[in-house]
């Protein structure tokens, strides 16, 4: 446990980010949001900026994997048993092909085009999204 840990809460954390993002109007307005976060989710230490990232990188993947669906809905629920906390974050979008699965934590594997390349309004990406989630829940 690092000087920076404190406690947290996971259901805090996802409703705050989805708060922080309704600024976004098309995340607002375009995408349904349905939040199933258990009440009695166990509180647990960390470093609070960290599981911000966490969440917001998620949600963010979901909103561009929704860009073309005609229906646009984000679920995210959690859960726990007596060793973990679980989340999952679940959304209507294109998903990942079969191909790209084993890549989808590599450092800069994306399947966005790369910014200042891509074609307008599409999402761009770094591969650095997935990657740093898996490295912020490692440590």
């Amino acid at each position: 446990m690092s000087d920076k840990d404190q406690t947290l809460n996971f259901n805090d954390l996802i409703t705050t980010e989805v708060n922080f993002l309704e600024a976004d109007p098309e995340f607002k307005h375009k995408i349904t949001k349905e939040l199933n976060l258990d009440s009695h989710l166990p509180e647990f230490f960390g470093v609070y900026a960290e599981f911000s990232q966490l969440c917001s990188n998620m949600i963010r993947n979901a909103v561009d994997a929704m860009k073309h669906s005609p229906i646009k809905k984000i679920a995210i629920t959690t859960k726990y048993d007596a060793e973990n906390i679980y989340i999952d974050f679940t959304d209507t979008g294109q998903g990942i092909s079969p191909q790209d699965i084993d890549h989808i934590f590599d450092p800069f594997f994306t399947t966005k085009a790369i910014m200042g390349e891509e074609a307008e309004e599409e999402p761009t990406g770094t591969g650095l999204g997935l990657y740093s989630c898996q490295q912020l829940m490692k440590t």
